[in-house]
């Protein structure tokens, strides 16, 4: 995900956040900017996780959990 942010520092800072095993966003420790990319991310997840997720047993499901995500505000 942090590869499809536009702002380097936003994409640097979710990077930093994954490789330190930290899963989850809260939205409001971001700038209202990084706040719209990190959605217009989260919205397209399903369509990044159907074209790079190899075929697996779980790929589906981890499909349908990102589909959720388009959900957020």
């Amino acid at each position: 995900m942090a590869e499809a942010i536009h702002d380097k520092d936003l994409g640097r800072q979710l990077h930093e956040r994954s490789e330190a095993g930290v899963h989850w966003l809260d939205l409001e420790e971001f700038s209202p900017e990084g706040h719209d990319d990190i959605l217009e991310i989260l919205h397209a997840a399903a369509d990044l996780g159907r074209a790079r997720l190899p075929e697996s047993a779980g790929r589906e499901a981890l499909i349908a959990q990102l589909d959720d995500l388009r959900n957020l505000e």
